[in-house]
């Protein structure tokens, strides 16, 4: 049976798995993503990511579970496809074709109004080179190509690999604000990156997946919570040592940088610290709370570090 919620939500996957033989890609996944949010979808190498997003295209068939993409089953594709849109894996073009015609032949493939081409280059920045052939673009103009050419059937649903690959700075700043504005006109959008800094500023919901399950999947301000620290600067460097000894009495783990403390424990210590601190000597110049980032916590979650491949 399926739920209120269920059906308002444009992706929800209950149980969803798919087996390649031996070999377990999707595993059990349950997530939910509200409509009109910009979700990231973050996973280590092999979590399951791409082969999800095969399953939601209807390009691939799960072993278990269910799903539903904008309120239909993914046993009925149709029924959802031509609302919704899709950049994976890099976009493929004629490149002896310019921007304006390879958008243009995309429309008539799909029955889309012609004079889309022109407005969507307008939208990715692409209206002064819309007549150049496609084989002279940047990795990043070919990019922001593919983005225009997924917005062709002007989708209530837009899953995106990578969007923001080849770019320079400028160029990622104007897709994130393309992103931004998709959303603001009711549109979701879901996703995939390897640039954490990246989603946490553009996504305003969050699925990490590890192992084909997903380990945190709702609002990406939460995803944080707790996992915020104290930074306890002493007046003196030699205090450390006695703030370190507090802090250990108390069961809580520390690190030391730059002269300062930070403290992994709940952010209602503080006063007691200071508290503390003061009985022992110890003046603090500086005691503040500091949340963790995205990327701190992603591979808190998955138990990796900081150089590890997140590109599947």
């Amino acid at each position: 049976m399926t739920s209120a919620t269920d059906r308002d939500a444009a992706i929800v996957t209950r149980k969803l798995g798919k087996r390649f033989g031996r070999r377990t890609a999707v595993d059990g996944l349950d997530i939910n993503v509200p409509r009109g949010t910009v979700c990231g979808f973050v996973g280590p190498n092999a979590s399951g990511k791409t082969t999800t997003i095969r399953i939601l295209l209807g390009l691939v068939r799960p072993t278990a579970g269910t799903a539903r993409v904008l309120g239909s089953s993914i046993d009925h594709p149709r029924a959802y496809l031509p609302r919704v849109g899709a950049l994976i894996e890099g976009p493929a073009f004629y490149p002896s074709l310019s921007g304006r015609k390879n958008l243009e032949a995309l429309a008539r493939l799909g029955s889309h109004d012609l004079q889309r081409a022109a407005q969507l280059l307008d939208l990715v920045g692409l209206s002064e080179r819309g007549d150049d052939r496609e084989s002279t673009y940047s990795m990043g103009m070919k990019q922001r190509l593919g983005i225009a050419g997924a917005l062709l059937p002007d989708p209530d649903l837009l899953l995106l690999d990578e969007p923001t690959n080849g770019l320079d700075p400028q160029g990622i700043q104007e897709i994130r604000e393309l992103m931004c504005a998709l959303r603001d006109q009711g549109k979701t959008l879901f996703v995939s990156s390897h640039i954490l800094a990246e989603v946490e500023q553009v996504a305003d919901w969050l699925v990490i997946l590890k192992d084909g399950r997903a380990l945190f999947c709702g609002p990406a301000q939460d995803v944080s919570m707790g996992r915020s620290e104290l930074v306890a600067v002493p007046e003196e460097r030699a205090q450390l040592a006695v703030l370190a000894r507090i802090v250990q009495d108390h069961g809580f783990t520390f690190g030391q940088e730059n002269g300062s403390l930070r403290v992994q424990c709940p952010v209602s210590f503080a006063p007691r610290l200071n508290r503390l601190a003061a009985q022992a000597g110890v003046t603090l110049v500086e005691l503040r709370t500091s949340q963790a980032s995205l990327e701190e916590t992603f591979f808190e979650l998955i138990g990796g570090k900081s150089d590890a491949s997140l590109t599947a």
